[in-house]
């Protein structure tokens, strides 16, 4: 009896140690396939989502609450507007963007997500992005990408015209996301381009130098700029943004808006 007992001791190591070590190869397994696990690179950027060849955008502001940050750009020759993404890297998973209807009108939001096989995906969050002043939004999921030079195209919605999803200066969407620069726990940093403008208080506005400031007292519209004195840590308030008019500029439709690290 005492033979057999030792006799089993062996094969029960043998049987705790191969559980082990499958155990620890299921949890590097799950750190490699897990987008978190990697260090922080530039995974892919968002370029303006208006389809034009100059895209008319105005400047940072911070309406919607919170972290996220936003620009407006006027409505191109086409109705729609765009979710454009552009890989940086050679990812080791499929990333593609799942676009929905919140539910509270004029608005389209969308969440990243990834797989392994594509056939199974799953969300990731702090890689949000929303588009308001829509007419209509197109629920759906986007083509997926993974390799540098891969890109995402997709038409989020209808920019309204008319109606009450039509804001105040026109026809225009808003597109803008949860800026990780300003602190949130996020992957998406906003991309300053030349002229910038910015619109909010400090805690918004002073993490970049902006170029052009609204000259205090002046009336709107269209208001007035000063570019002596800089750099300048903030344009104005929200309802200034509104009105000045001269924050407006022309860029190329493959200007970055946004990029994502992680």
């Amino acid at each position: 009896m005492e033979s057999q007992i030792l006799d089993c001791i062996p094969s029960r190591l043998t049987v705790s140690l191969v559980s082990f070590l499958a155990s620890m190869l299921f949890f590097l397994y799950a750190m490699s396939t897990t987008p978190n696990a990697k260090a922080a690179a530039l995974q892919w950027t968002i370029v303006g989502p208006v389809y034009s060849n100059t895209t008319y955008e105005y400047g940072w502001h911070f309406d919607e609450g919170g972290n996220w940050g936003a620009k407006d750009f006027e409505k191109g020759p086409y109705p729609d507007t765009l979710l454009y993404a552009g890989m940086q890297l050679n990812s080791g998973w499929l990333w593609r963007y799942t676009i929905y209807d919140p539910g509270i009108g004029c608005r389209g939001y969308a969440y990243a997500a990834y797989s392994v096989n594509g056939y199974e995906w799953y969300g990731v969050g702090g890689l949000d992005l929303h588009w308001l002043h829509l007419s209509s939004v197109n629920v759906g999921w986007t083509n997926s990408m993974q390799n540098y030079g891969d890109v995402i195209w997709y038409s989020v919605g209808n920019i309204a015209t008319s109606g009450s999803c039509l804001p105040p200066g026109g026809a225009h969407v808003h597109f803008s996301s949860d800026l990780a620069d300003l602190g949130s726990p996020t992957y998406v940093y906003r991309v300053n381009q030349s002229s910038e403008t910015c619109w909010g208080d400090e805690n918004k506005c002073n993490k970049f130098s902006y170029s052009r400031k609204h000259v205090s007292g002046s009336a709107c519209p269209p208001g007035q700029y000063t570019t002596s004195g800089g750099p300048f840590p903030r344009s104005g308030t929200i309802s200034q943004y509104v009105c000045e008019t001269w924050s407006r500029i022309g860029r190329s439709q493959y200007a970055i808006v946004f990029e994502m690290w992680f």
